[in-house]
């Protein structure tokens, strides 16, 4: 589903289901969420060229500073699928053609602890709420293992082999709506930009570089409960 959908759906949620206006974000109470949706990669070159849109989920835990402010704390699993069409066109040309040539795993998997402000441009009691979120997170990276299968044959290249598996710090932010949709439940989405601080690499045989400054969108709806 893409994500416009997914809007116009928890639009459609957010109509039919109680539109009570409640204040949910009273000092010092706190909410826990869940949330799925999906990860677009931006960047460096091969990050986005051999890894495709994917679907994640996490969840969070939320405590209300004041009325519009609010601290986050989330985890987000973010796996992403290889884009095999792209890797056999580039392996073709490389290497030429291999009949039956089909690539499977590999994926580029992403964990997130990430902390966050969370400012609301609107008042608590408002049916629906817009607000910024701004922080900082944790990215924890390994790669899924890799089974190539042509001619009859399959071989099975081990993840820690196709890129080490490293952790680094990085900085995100985005914006979100929330829908009251009840006393103690709320509907949101929310688009994120990462940013993680990953170094370029140089070849030492060939002198190219690769690689830079890890970039991705995360598209997310889930829901809010107050306790």
């Amino acid at each position: 589903m893409r994500f416009g959908k997914l809007l116009i759906v928890v639009a459609l949620i957010a109509t039919f289901v109680a539109p009570a206006a409640f204040a949910q974000r009273a000092p010092g109470s706190i909410s826990l969420g869940g949330f799925g949706g999906v990860g677009m990669p931006q960047g460096p070159k091969e990050f986005k060229d051999y890894f495709k849109t994917s679907i994640g989920f996490g969840g969070e835990l939320k405590y209300n500073m004041n009325e519009t402010t609010s601290l986050g704390l989330s985890f987000t699993y973010m796996p992403f699928k290889i884009n095999e069409d792209k890797m056999k066109e580039d392996f073709t040309a490389e290497m030429g053609d291999v009949p039956g040539l089909t690539l499977s795993g590999g994926e580029s998997k992403i964990n997130i602890i990430s902390a966050n402000v969370i400012k609301y441009f609107t008042q608590p009691d408002a049916s629906t709420g817009f607000y910024l979120t701004l922080g900082g997170g944790y990215y924890m990276h390994s790669m899924g293992d890799l089974k190539v299968s042509a001619q009859g044959e399959s071989e099975t290249i081990k993840g820690d082999d196709l890129a080490k598996a490293e952790n680094k710090f990085g900085v995100n932010g985005g914006l979100g709506l929330e829908f009251n949709a009840g006393e103690k439940l709320a509907v949101f989405v929310e688009g994120k930009y990462h940013y993680i601080f990953t170094k370029e690499e140089k070849d030492a045989e060939t002198g190219e570089t690769s690689g830079g400054k890890t970039t991705f969108i995360t598209a997310m709806a889930g829901l809010r409960l107050s306790l």
